[in-house]
């Protein structure tokens, strides 16, 4: 049985994704000398630049990611995560709050 009236518009909800580490998706980016990741410990306008962006998009949230501490599971060490910048050093998001 087909219907006339219209189907509702959804709205689509956006939502940032940052982590409080210089390597958080894609490692080795911090080499690039536009990335601005190294300095987003220090540097209260990485994050001011980010929202102003996120709000430009229309974005409704920023998640700020964290973790209990370094991962050890490759090769039973976090030797390899150091080594690599694999999301360390990791700072507490809660600081930039």
């Amino acid at each position: 049985m087909a219907t006339d009236s219209p189907t509702p518009k959804r709205r689509i909800y956006l939502n940032g994704f940052d982590m409080f580490t210089v390597g958080h998706l894609s490692f080795g980016q911090w080499k690039n000398p536009a990335d601005r990741s190294a300095t987003k410990r220090r540097d209260l306008s990485y994050w001011t630049d980010l929202a102003k962006i996120l709000e430009k998009g229309d974005f409704n949230a920023l998640f700020l990611a964290d973790t209990f501490g370094l991962y050890d599971t490759y090769k039973g060490s976090a030797e390899p995560a150091i080594r690599n910048g694999a999301q360390y050093p990791m700072g507490d998001p809660a600081i930039v709050c």
